[in-house]
């Protein structure tokens, strides 16, 4: 079964770690996610890399 993710989707790789969103599909298939790295002092930062499908599952 394969799942088809788009824009805005939730997301979180299948080993584990943050929920992502999807923010884009690129040329070559994978998605470009975003999530957020919140420091002990509370302030957060943008992070974001691409990913295959095959490597994603809905969160």
């Amino acid at each position: 079964m394969t799942t088809e993710f788009k824009e805005g989707d939730t997301v979180q790789l299948k080993s584990g770690g943050p929920i992502m969103t999807i923010e884009s599909r690129q040329n070559d298939g994978s998605f470009w996610c975003v999530w957020f790295n919140t420091a002990k002092d509370g302030s957060s930062e943008k992070k974001g890399s691409d990913f295959k499908p095959f490597m994603l599952t809905p969160a």
